[in-house]
């Protein structure tokens, strides 16, 4: 695990970066000191997140004791269907569904025991606080916060990273 500091005009912070493929519990575990209050993840295959998006989700996260956790996120504009064996089983009403991404940000001992206690595998951070029964809050994002999944996954990203340069971001 490679260790550096991030650093922004209005501050700097310890980061930890893991092996690709480690198993996130341990991570978690080994990579964090217990002498900062809380952490943040961010998901390496977002490269689009903005230095703010960082900062809000920490500020609610600080702003509300009784949290578990606070995570950038959008609204969900796609409609979204449950499929099961190849057929749609139903369709959610969009008006209650969010697209999280990352940074996700927690107490540090709570994403500590939610690693500890958890059964299984969570698709993110949040899922193992949310399985404890501690609320997360969610903050409006950027919608550009991309993640790379596919190959062509990238050629979008590196024109939103040339307009960004074009625009002077």
């Amino acid at each position: 695990m490679s260790r550096c500091r991030c650093q922004t005009e209005a501050r700097s912070a310890p980061v930890a970066v893991p092996e690709p493929g480690a198993d996130l519990a341990v991570v978690v575990v080994a990579a964090v000191s217990s002498e900062v209050p809380l952490v943040a993840f961010h998901d390496g295959a977002r490269p689009l997140v903005r230095p703010h998006t960082f900062e809000a989700v920490a500020a609610r996260l600080r702003a509300d004791a009784s949290l578990g956790g606070a995570v950038a996120g959008c609204p969900c504009t796609d409609t979204v269907k449950v499929v099961r064996d190849g057929t749609v089983a139903a369709t959610p009403d969009r008006g209650s569904l969010w697209v999280v991404q990352t940074p996700q940000a927690f107490p540090i001992e709570v994403i500590r025991a939610a690693h500890r206690r958890a059964r299984s595998v969570g698709t993110d951070d949040a899922s193992l606080v949310e399985a404890m029964g501690l609320p997360v809050a969610v903050v409006d994002a950027q919608r550009n916060n991309l993640k790379l999944t596919y190959p062509e996954d990238l050629a979008v990203v590196e024109a939103a990273l040339r307009a960004a340069e074009r625009e002077g971001e």
